[in-house]
């Protein structure tokens, strides 16, 4: 392995993924749901509000289906 010259993706076997603007917006304004209401999953608007976030997440371009915000919201928020 040569360090001075650096591999390209395809030659390290790593897929790389660009999400939209838009999905990068979802996620930062689902982590601050999650971040701002420790006790959100409590409450019934919090839910609500992250169930709609996620939601639209999920189909937007470029998301991970693996993205660990998608277990955050089964575990804590129970939704799917």
């Amino acid at each position: 392995l040569n360090l001075s010259t650096p591999l390209s993706p395809a030659k390290n076997n790593i897929t790389t993924t660009t999400m939209s603007a838009s999905a990068q917006q979802l996620r930062t304004d689902l982590l601050k749901i999650i971040g701002e209401n420790p006790g959100g999953h409590q409450d019934a608007t919090v839910r609500a509000s992250f169930a709609s976030k996620l939601q639209a997440y999920s189909i937007a371009d470029g998301v991970d289906p693996s993205d660990v915000i998608f277990a955050i919201g089964k575990s804590v928020f129970g939704v799917e």
